[in-house]
């Protein structure tokens, strides 16, 4: 019996220390150097290693996710605002009465990242509903503009909210609803 190995997204390498820098970095009262932010990150987390504060930091400008002004302070780009958006709308749990449904089938993108395209609708929390279409209950627009930015879908990703109905009982009993 073969063991199904979990595919993991390259990008997501320190996926949990990314999200503490660019929190980090959006909470910045005033401009900070690059040595200046390696030192606060060490001060708040004494256990991180330098050389993996350093990888996070060049994984988060090769992703775009910051940017460095002037070659110096570190700053959230507008694909960094997303995805910390994405995060923080995760957390939020109220239900409307609404559910949003992704429709996404194997689109051919342009580096073909559809598994890892799966892979991030599944770990956000969303179910499939039928083939090619994934639902959850609860607000994600930011998640799908991050989803359209970090993949460059171009729109191809299209996102339905529908009003609750006695058909979608199965999925108000999975998510625990009502």
């Amino acid at each position: 019996m073969a063991i199904k190995k979990k595919i993991r997204d390259p990008r997501a390498l320190h996926e949990e220390t990314m999200i503490i820098f660019l929190k980090l970095i959006a909470s910045l009262k005033r401009k900070l150097t690059l040595q200046e932010f390696v030192e606060k990150v060490q001060l708040k987390y004494p256990m991180s290693r330098l050389l993996r504060i350093q990888n996070t930091i060049n994984h988060l400008k090769k992703d775009t996710y910051i940017r460095l002004e002037r070659n110096t302070y570190p700053r959230l780009t507008e694909k960094g605002e997303v995805y910390l958006e994405s995060i923080t709308q995760k957390q939020k749990t109220h239900w409307d009465k609404r559910f949003r449904i992704i429709l996404f089938d194997s689109i051919q993108t342009t580096n073909n990242n559809s598994v890892y395209i799966r892979a991030k609708i599944k770990e956000y929390g969303f179910i499939p509903l039928v083939r090619g279409a994934w639902v959850y209950p609860y607000m994600c627009a930011a998640f799908i503009t991050f989803l359209d930015l970090e993949y460059k879908l171009e729109g191809r990703l299209m996102c339905l909210i529908t009003q609750d109905t006695d058909n979608m009982a199965p999925t108000r009993k999975h998510f625990r609803l009502r």
